[in-house]
């Protein structure tokens, strides 16, 4: 199906999942189109690269395609969709051409609730730096390519996203899951609808095409659900295939590494946390399975500088860091907020935007309780995501909340810009400015860092 000179138009270009597969698909010789309500740095990078990119939906974007593709967070009255579908296109969601584009591949693919973005790049670094020259898929940047590549091997490195229920279709070569939490229940309506839909894609599978965290609980569960089938595990746990044992954790991390109780090695991973040690087990535990040598796999991980928007340090003004997070989820927050402290700052000051409506509403307990480790908290309007606000949930209810479990510095703001001046006013020498949300809230980094330019040069003349 896939060929150069088709003509592929993406409704909703601008998510990362999908202007990174428009992206390689460009690369290969198809001629790409695609359409946002608001464009970004990665159609700009579209744009510079032939495809034709149109702010907001029309009928007419769509005329001259040959493939009408569009993204989960699509609605379905979109007027690009009903007219593709009028006119008879064929129409895809990006997974379907995803699994398409996929099929030419020994592909290696992450899913999972958490980690999946900087799993898939410690893969995707381990075998571009080894000369494998794969072809990646990111939910993140990674330098030097962003958030795709297209390679020349055999190899694909890529994120299998979990939140629409359509990944249970995907066959990759090897799959490795993270975790499995309550989120995206917007789309599954409980755990139990989430659970059953990775019990099928994991039945899918023969059992060596599938290594999984064994210290997840719920993963646990399920092996023992299907039975007659042995995954391999890994993670900190005793009983573990592939197994690290933490030596040290702060700025930096190292741990042991074992398989099968037989020791390795010691690995240096020089970004820091626990969940970032279990996130490169699950790479090194992938690389041995493809057949790449232990040692060689540790040397270049000891120079992985991370991905975008995960812990990335974004600057340093007056001793105090800005570090932006894409952490959305309760779970995620807690272990990025873990990380913070290990770097051991003066103070936390935390902004905090949280990620669509339906989100914040089925997890609003255990957002109350993500941010102990906070010492000031500023959390904006919620980003909604192409959300509407059915249950009319806010962020002055997580607020409230907050304060109802006895946090003492926690305030609302409209707005992001209003919270960076907040921060940035309040930031003493020797802080951390921690900025997480997925939505757009990382746009305000640098304001922050020119406040507090502009704030030290006052100081100074003054």
């Amino acid at each position: 199906m896939l060929r150069p000179g088709l003509k592929i138009h993406f409704i909703g270009i601008g998510g990362v999942g999908m202007s990174g597969l428009a992206k390689v698909l460009l690369e290969k010789g198809m001629v790409v189109s695609g359409s946002d309500i608001n464009l970004n740095n990665y159609t700009d990078s579209l744009r510079s690269r032939g495809a034709k990119i149109f702010k907001g939906h029309r009928a007419s974007h769509i005329r001259d395609a040959d493939i009408v593709v569009y993204s989960s967070s699509i609605s379905s009255c979109n007027i690009e969709l009903i007219e593709a579908r009028r006119l008879k296109k064929p129409v895809l969601s990006r997974l379907t051409l995803f699994q398409e584009f996929t099929k030419a591949y020994r592909s290696i693919m992450v899913t999972g609730t958490h980690g999946k973005t900087t799993t898939t790049s410690l893969i995707a670094y381990i075998l571009l730096n080894l000369g494998l020259d794969p072809t990646v898929l990111l939910g993140g940047d990674l330098n030097p390519f962003g958030n795709a590549r297209l390679g020349k091997s055999e190899y694909l490195a890529a994120e299998l996203d979990e939140s629409d229920g359509e990944f249970v279709k995907v066959k990759p070569t090897l799959a490795i899951i993270t975790n499995i939490e309550n989120d995206h229940l917007d789309h599954f309506e409980n755990f139990s609808g989430l659970t059953s839909a990775f019990e099928k894609f994991i039945r899918n599978l023969a059992s060596q095409r599938l290594i999984f965290c064994r210290d997840d609980e719920v993963l646990q569960g399920l092996q023992s659900r299907i039975g007659g089938k042995k995954f391999p595990t890994y993670g900190f746990n005793p009983g573990c295939d592939y197994r690290a044992d933490v030596v040290s954790v702060g700025r930096e991390s190292r741990f042991n590494f074992f398989y099968k109780d037989k020791l390795l090695g010691e690995v240096h991973l020089p970004i820091p946390g626990r969940h970032n040690i279990l996130n490169a087990a699950a790479a090194i535990s992938a690389a041995l399975t493809l057949g790449l040598e232990f040692n060689k796999v540790r040397k270049v991980l000891s120079h992985f500088q991370g991905v975008a928007r995960r812990f990335e340090l974004k600057g340093e003004e007056k001793g105090i860091k800005v570090i932006e997070d894409y952490g959305h989820h309760p779970t995620e927050i807690k272990a990025v907020l873990s990380s913070a402290c290990l770097c051991r700052p003066r103070r936390i000051l935390v902004i905090f935007q949280p990620h669509r409506y339906t989100r914040t509403r089925l997890l609003m307990d255990e957002f109350t309780c993500a941010f102990s480790d906070a010492d000031i908290l500023a959390i904006t309007d919620i980003y909604s995501a192409g959300e509407k606000n059915i249950s009319r949930v806010s962020s002055k209810d997580i607020v409230r909340c907050i304060k109802k479990k006895g946090h003492k510095n926690v305030s609302y703001f409209k707005t992001p810009e209003e919270a960076a001046a907040f921060a940035a006013g309040e930031a003493k020498e020797g802080d951390m400015i921690l900025i997480l949300g997925a939505g757009d809230v990382n746009r305000i980094s640098k304001k922050i860092l020119g406040n507090l330019k502009r704030a030290s040069r006052t100081a100074y003349y003054v």
